[in-house]
């Protein structure tokens, strides 16, 4: 028999999900940095930068998803939330936005 650390039951998969959560949260942030550094394309880096920000929200919703499993909607809706921070035009917010006039 091998030695070594026994996980419970799905202790396994909250290890991983959180290695990958902090590799996620790290990778994005030194992106953002640079693009925050050279930032000298404002129309597109604007754009960039908030794609690169919705990455830990997701990647943290996912995690803590998988903690407490009971609280899950709650996770799911902050991410729903968070949608408009990349695209404030995207067609699941177009009913909600004030600003968009239906024909």
């Amino acid at each position: 028999m091998a030695q070594g650390v026994v996980l419970e039951s799905g202790a396994a998969e909250v290890v991983i999900c959180g290695l990958f959560c902090v590799m996620a949260i790290v990778t994005s942030s030194v992106h953002v940095w640079s693009q925050l550094s050279a930032f000298s394309n404002p129309e597109h880096q604007t754009h960039i930068v908030r794609i690169l920000i919705m990455v830990p929200i997701y990647a943290m919703g996912g995690w803590f998803a998988l903690l407490f499993r009971d609280e899950e909607i709650y996770f799911d809706t902050i991410k729903a939330m968070s949608l408009p921070l990349q695209n404030p035009w995207h067609p699941r917010l177009l009913h909600t936005n004030p600003l968009h006039r239906v024909q």
